[in-house]
């Protein structure tokens, strides 16, 4: 138990250093000896609120990466560091216990104007994640992400875009099969088709009329 209560407190230590939405990850690592661990519990400690994500966009985020994490069969608890205190966020570790602590901070990013005749814009935010072994306080899975969402006439459904960065991250663990007892429904399936083929549209041009 203690473990897991050192596993919460590096998390906040690490947090303290430093309508269209797609989510690339790049310089993505994994260590462990033989399997991953198995990931069961997980702690979210999230610091990642800013001007250009909202408490609407946040609020999406969070609600749907649980019941990500729901499907996959993993328990989670999920907290910012916005609206808790170290102390609450220790106490809510001990008492959830988990295995495992998922660190998301923001490490910048910001508003682009795409075009001032219409002011479309994009926002471009900079995330870092790291999922610890809440026993043994160490690191095996760590990624960077730029989530980019974009905006028409500075107009963004906020609730959409945190769907997709909740989806986007819970996928991007069962790819790195960090996770792997995620069922993939139909649903599933189709949203990521939808989603590639935006990446698809994206990569080859922003058209602000789409």
């Amino acid at each position: 138990m203690r473990g897991k209560v050192r596993g919460c407190a590096l998390a906040v230590m690490a947090l303290s250093a430093s309508g269209c939405a797609s989510a690339n990850f790049f310089n993505t690592t994994t260590s462990w000896d033989d399997a991953p661990p198995t990931v069961a519990r997980v702690f979210v400690v999230a610091r990642m609120k800013s001007n250009e994500l909202d408490a609407t966009l946040y609020g999406a985020f969070e609600s749907t990466l649980r019941k990500e994490f729901t499907r996959c069969g993993i328990k989670s608890e999920v907290m910012h560091t916005d609206d808790n205190t170290v102390e609450n966020l220790n106490t809510a570790s001990a008492r959830f216990q988990p295995d495992s602590v998922l660190v998301i901070k923001d490490t910048g990013g910001g508003t682009v104007t795409v075009n001032l005749s219409n002011f479309s814009q994009r926002n471009e935010l900079d995330f870092e994640l790291t999922l610890l072994n809440a026993a043994k306080n160490t690191s095996y899975w760590h990624t960077y992400s730029k989530f980019d969402f974009r905006t028409k006439a500075l107009y963004a459904d906020n609730i959409i875009s945190g769907q997709r960065l909740a989806r986007a991250i819970v996928t991007r663990l069962r790819d790195d099969k960090v996770i792997k007892q995620c069922q993939m429904t139909e649903e599933d399936a189709k949203a990521e088709r939808d989603e590639a083929a935006k990446r698809a549209k994206e990569n080859s041009g922003f058209n602000v009329n789409d």
